[in-house]
């Protein structure tokens, strides 16, 4: 009583929908021009600000040096998640755009 249901053929392997290569380029360029864009670098450094701020304060501004050391444990992990977040989104935008004259 136990088996497989539908028409689905035991040997035939399953196809996977993927975005065509033109529209994955297409993709990396508009991602490309945004990272050489004025509005791009105003936000590159809002993020970088903000990442220097996570690395010395708590998000209420206490400087980190002011509590304890269990209780810097337990901010510095949420910290660098944010940080390493903020990073992630600068390097997407820098690296489309190093890609995109690779491409080309």
């Amino acid at each position: 009583m136990n088996g497989i249901i539908g028409d689905v053929n035991p040997t035939e392997l399953p196809q996977l929908a993927v975005d065509t290569h033109n529209e994955a380029i297409a993709e990396l360029n508009k991602k490309a021009k945004y990272s050489r864009s004025k509005e791009f670098q105003e936000l590159k450094g809002k993020m970088e600000e903000r990442i220097k701020f996570y690395q010395s304060y708590l998000p209420g501004g206490t400087p980190i040096v002011s509590i304890t050391e269990e209780e810097r444990g337990k901010y510095w992990a949420v910290a660098d998640c944010v940080i390493g977040e903020l990073q992630a989104v600068i390097d997407m935008y820098e690296t489309a755009n190093e890609e995109a004259i690779e491409i080309k």
